[in-house]
């Protein structure tokens, strides 16, 4: 599918907007990633009728902080995962740093698992882990969302969400601290939507209220 020009920025593609019914909406985010979730959950205040699961790059502790933030700009309910857990909606999850998160169960009963199983993609929490396992079970609706890091983590997580027909935003060069995440997902053209994270959070918002999702910007 040829990418649709705008502002001499690839926006969106040609995407079936119609048919995107999301259930869950997982994200995954590195360097400059909580500048970017931040922008993006300022925007997203309203209420999401499915859960939101956050792989970010940090060290233990740190990702419990960024959960508190999160909620606070969302005035959603958000935490760090806990093993054994069932997902609720409108509530944000954070994997917490250093370990792994991937998703068990049934789109009515889903748990997440944690583990610290090896580094992937020279990371824990590796977000591939949480993409490939929220495809599995959500199929063509699970939206996602890589935003700036280093690296390539989400990439193949993105190619499992688009190989189940699911839907894939990713962060523009732009606005990200680093491309790399973004850019990985970028050149395999994995992806479906791609712009500033505030401009994303209205995209999201767009699917919610299901007004204005054939628009391109």
């Amino acid at each position: 599918v040829v990418p649709v020009q705008v502002k001499s920025k690839v926006i969106t593609k040609n995407h079936n907007w119609k048919n995107v019914h999301p259930e869950i909406l997982v994200i995954a985010s590195s360097t400059g990633g909580p500048g970017a979730l931040l922008d993006f959950f300022s925007e997203l205040t309203m209420d999401v009728p499915y859960p939101i699961v956050i792989a970010q790059h940090m060290p233990p502790l740190f990702t419990a902080s960024l959960a508190e933030r999160l909620g606070r700009v969302s005035n959603k309910t958000s935490m760090e995962a806990v093993h054994g857990e069932k997902l609720e909606l409108n509530r944000i999850y954070v994997v917490p740093g250093d370990f792994h998160l991937s998703l068990k169960g049934t789109k009515d009963d889903c748990t997440i698992l944690l583990n610290q199983g090896p580094h992937r993609n020279f990371v824990r929490p590796c977000a591939d882990f949480l993409f490939e396992s929220a495809a599995e079970i959500y199929d063509q609706n699970v939206l996602s969302i890589v935003f700036t890091g280093m690296g390539r983590d989400g990439c193949e997580g993105a190619h499992a969400v688009k190989a189940n027909k699911g839907t894939v935003m990713i962060q523009d060069e732009e606005s990200c601290a680093v491309f790399g995440m973004p850019g990985a997902v970028y050149k395999t053209g994995d992806y479906d939507f791609i712009d500033n994270p505030k401009n994303i959070a209205r995209k999201v918002i767009d699917l919610i209220n299901r007004k204005g999702i054939n628009d391109v910007a």
